[in-house]
C-alpha cells in the first residue's frame, strides 16, 4: 500500500506509528480506506513498536462513534482500540506547545494537531487520511491511506 510520497508496509514496519481519529474512523466506519488500519497496527505491535494516539483523538473516535451510534457503541471502540494494543498518550505541556505550532502552521483542529505533534515527537509515521495534513508532509512522515 502506498501513495504519492506515502510510505510502504515495509517502511511503516521500520519506525513508530500515529494514528489520528480519521484513520481510526474510517476502520470504524466500513471505509475500504480503514480496511488495513487493524493489521497495520498489529504489525507494529509485532515490530515492538505499538501504535499510538493521543488522548485529544480519543476523545474525537469516542464522541464521533457516541453521536452516530451509541455511548456503548463508543465505549466498545476504545475496548477493541486497546485489544489491538493501542497506546493512549496522555497530552503534556510540550505535547500541546508543539500542536499549537503545528496548528499555525496548518488549517488543522486541535485532535489533528496533537495527532501531527506525537508523530513529530516520536519520530512516527502519521497515519491517516485527511488531506489537512499535506502542508506537513516536509515536516512529519505521513503514511496515506487511500
Amino acid at each position: 500500500m502506498t501513495s504519492e510520497r506515502g510510505l510502504t508496509v515495509a517502511e511503516h514496519e521500520a519506525r513508530p506509528l500515529v494514528l489520528d481519529s480519521w484513520a481510526v474512523l474510517a476502520h470504524f466506519q466500513g471505509d475500504s480506506a480503514g480496511a488495513p488500519v487493524a493489521d497495520l497496527i498489529s504489525r507494529a505491535l509485532r515490530h515492538g513498536q505499538p501504535a499510538a494516539i493521543s488522548v485529544v483523538s480519543v476523545g474525537e473516535v469516542w464522541h464521533a462513534v457516541a453521536s452516530a451510534a451509541s455511548v456503548a457503541e463508543a465505549d466498545d471502540a476504545l475496548t477493541e482500540m486497546r485489544r489491538w494494543g493501542m497506546e493512549f498518550v496522555d497530552v503534556d505541556w510540550l505535547l500541546t506547545r508543539a500542536a499549537i505550532g503545528f496548528r499555525l502552521k496548518a488549517d488543522l483542529s486541535f485532535a489533528d494537531a496533537y495527532a501531527a505533534a506525537l508523530a513529530f515527537r516520536r519520530q512516527a509515521s502519521l497515519l491517516t487520511g485527511a488531506p489537512v495534513f499535506k502542508p506537513l508532509e516536509d515536516e512529519i512522515k505521513i503514511a496515506w491511506l487511500v
